[in-house]
């Protein structure tokens, strides 16, 4: 099934008082602000990972919409173009490559299409 994502870009905001063990990812949709999730932000190893993965998995959350727009464009570009060029190396474009493969793949995982 394909979703709909609230649109980019998507903002961290750092634990803080009320809530000191919370970082909160919020996005943009028109006329008011998104709360797309809260990641727990805790000392306490049996709720889960340290305080700097925590943040950086909020982090990770909150470059999503970026992420995908950024793999979309060079999955275009290589399939319309033939190549990528970046510096003094090209990437030259093969429909069944490794990249392509992950990139389709990596697409279809944000969109809802699949689970890979």
């Amino acid at each position: 099934m394909t979703h709909t994502h609230t649109p980019g870009p998507w903002q961290l905001e750092e634990p803080h008082e009320p809530t000191p063990n919370m970082a909160w990812v919020w996005g943009s949709t028109p006329g008011k602000d998104t709360c797309i999730c809260n990641v727990l932000v805790t000392q306490d190893p049996e709720w889960g990972v340290s305080p700097d993965e925590a943040l950086a998995n909020a982090c990770l959350i909150a470059s999503a919409p970026d992420l995908l727009a950024a793999c979309e464009a060079i999955a275009a570009r290589l399939e319309e173009a033939g190549h990528l060029s970046y510096g003094l190396r090209t990437m030259t474009y093969h429909e069944d490559s490794d990249v392509m493969v992950q990139l389709r793949a990596a697409i279809s995982k944000a969109k809802g299409e699949s689970d890979a």
